[in-house]
Order: structure tokens, then sequence, then C-alpha cells
């Protein structure tokens, strides 16, 4: 089985060495490695259009969800049994797929429904026209099902992955500093005014690892709050192995997609107990109480009550083993290439 991964990324083949060099997780590129390792023939292509009109070109993508294509990167699809397109719905290669009839699978494609009638239609048009798209979690499926009308049957559940032995390789160093809560996150989900007005007056320090587009009009400027933007993953691990615990804050909206799915996974992974906002797609992967405590979205004071009680009780937020087992055992990345690689070979084999 020949599969062709159509990517975002124009620096793919720099990222694939740092992971085969262990500077990366292997996650990060969605069972590629781990497909190459079960014997499969994989290649990847960035998808993003490139030359003189790459800006304008992007302003139409971003307006219509179309995603214009690099004409150079479909050519290829031509030699591939399979095509797996991780990113945005790409109607380019759709029609393509559609025309010379390669089998199409949209991998880590939807998040927030569009309420743009143009855009559900676009959207509606890439599932339906594809071979299948992958989503996280049963709510997921449900509500896509639901709200584009569309047969629950186009969707494979293949759970969100991350790279557990990437994460447990990392040596924890001795913490330095004062206390600090810990909230990592960079998807439109996050809901961080609130997080930030819950921990106000409290005493403990905050570090957000986020982007600056994500705090607009909210005030960061503040001295028990640190904002860290680029950091390595090392660096990254360290900050959760020292932080006191994790908080995962999702706007009301973001609680019907896979937002803060990594970041739980990630957290869990390395031992850490989590507050998050009681999200669907969440408590599915993890529903454990004395691995995460839940609260309803945009309650500010129900967030703080519990980050008072975990403040008050610092004895119990050791690391937690049972946490580490649960996410190798069921979210590992070897498991979703396991995965991943049957549900592509049975699309080949029409079954």
């Amino acid at each position: 089985m020949r599969v062709l991964y159509l990517v975002l990324n124009p620096k793919a083949d720099e990222m694939f060495n740092k992971i085969s060099a262990g500077e990366l997780p292997s996650d990060r590129m969605y069972g590629i490695p781990e497909l190459k390792k079960l014997g499969y023939d994989v290649n990847f292509k960035c998808i993003r259009p490139q030359g003189f009109f790459r800006d304008t070109i992007k302003l139409f993508n971003n307006y219509l969800s179309l995603n214009l294509t690099d004409i150079k990167s479909i050519r290829n699809i031509v030699n591939c049994d399979v095509v797996v397109v991780n990113g945005p719905f790409c109607s380019m290669v759709t029609l393509w797929c559609l025309l010379i009839n390669k089998k199409l699978v949209y991998l880590d494609s939807i998040m927030r429904i569009p309420k743009n009638i143009l855009r559900r239609i676009i959207y509606k048009f890439n599932i339906l026209f594809s071979s299948g798209v992958v989503v996280y979690s049963n709510h997921q499926i449900q509500k896509c099902a639901s709200d584009l009308r569309i047969p629950s049957n186009k969707f494979e559940l293949i759970p969100f992955t991350i790279d557990v032995a990437f994460y447990k390789k990392i040596t924890e160093k001795e913490s330095v500093g004062t206390p600090f809560v810990l909230a990592v996150g960079r998807d439109l989900g996050r809901d961080y005014r609130t997080l930030i007005k819950a921990m106000d007056g409290l005493g403990v320090k905050l570090k957000l690892v986020t982007l600056p587009y994500l705090l607009h009009n909210i005030d960061v400027e503040k001295d028990w709050i640190e904002v860290l933007k680029d950091i390595s993953y090392e660096d990254l691990c360290q900050l959760y192995k020292n932080s006191l615990f994790v908080v995962i804050p999702l706007k009301k909206w973001g609680t019907d997609y896979s937002s803060g799915i990594r970041g739980l996974l990630e957290a869990v992974a390395l031992g850490k107990k989590v507050i998050a906002t009681r999200s669907i797609p969440l408590i599915e992967y993890i529903d454990d109480v004395d691995l995460v405590t839940y609260v309803e979205s945009e309650n500010e004071s129900g967030l703080r009550c519990n980050i008072i009680n975990f403040l008050n009780n610092k004895n119990e937020l050791m690391h937690s083993n049972t946490g580490v087992a649960v996410v190798e055992k069921k979210y590992d990345v070897n498991v979703f290439a396991t995965a991943f690689a049957r549900y592509l070979q049975r699309l080949c084999d029409g079954t």
C-alpha cells in the first residue's frame, strides 16, 4: 500500500529528521514514522501554496475554505493508493481523487463546524466525496453527522495520540523559583480570560504556553503571569513536571470538538493532576476523578474554588502512575498508527 500524506508544514522534511533524531515527539507527523516502521510505502508533500501568489491564495482560502493547493504536490497523487490530507479540507484534492478514482482520507480536518452557509456546503462536499474522515471522539461523529446531515459511517473514530516514549525519556530537573500553575494550548477554543480572572489574588504564579493572538484584549501584564510562546519540547516537559498542576480552560463552543485533548494527554502522561472544562470529548478520554477534575465552561467561581482546593491540598498532587499507564495503553502513537494502518488497508481492499 502506497500512502501519500499531504501536509501543511513546508518544513516537513526537517521535522521528520528531528523526529528520527529524537528531538521531537513523533506524533507531530500523525503516524508517518510509525507507518514507515510497519513497512508501508509512505511519502509526504507540502500542500501549502508557494510562490508569488501565495498570500493572495491564502486570503482566498481563509474566506471560502476552498484551500487551493500547490499544483506540484497533487501531481503525486497519481502514483499512490491512498491520499491522507493532514489538515483542512481541500476541494481541489477531493475533486482530483474523485476524477482519478483514488482513496482519500481526511485526518485532523474537523474543528469547529462553520456557520457560514457556503463554508458548510464546502465542508459537506469534501466529507461526502472523500473515502472517510478520521475524528477523535464519538461526540464529534454524532455532532458532525447531525449538524451536516451526513451518514455517520463517513467518519472513523481513531483516538488522538501522543508519543509517550518521548515524554517518558525526559528526566525531571529540580524546580527552581516559585511554585506555578500551568496552562498549555494554542487553539481558539481556550478560555484564558476566565482562568486569569479565577486566579487573580490567589498568590500563585500562572505560566501560559500559548500564542499572543489568543490573549487579545486580555490583561496579562501582571507580575504573577508569565506568557511563553516558542519553547522546545524538552522545556515544555519540564514545565509540566515542575508545575503544581495543569488547567485546561475552554470556551463554551470549544467543548464541542477536540480542543484540549493533547494538553490533557500530555499532562496525564507526565503524572500531573488536571482541572479541565467539562467537555464530552475530554471525558471520553479521561473520566477518572482522581486524575481530572471537571468544571463547567466559563464558570469563574467554580474554577476558582477548584484551584483553591488544589492549592490547599498540595500533598494530593503527587505524581500519578495510574494516568501514565492509561495514556500509554490507549493513546500512544503506536496504538494510533496500528489502528490507522488497518483503516487505510481496509479502504484500499474495499472491505
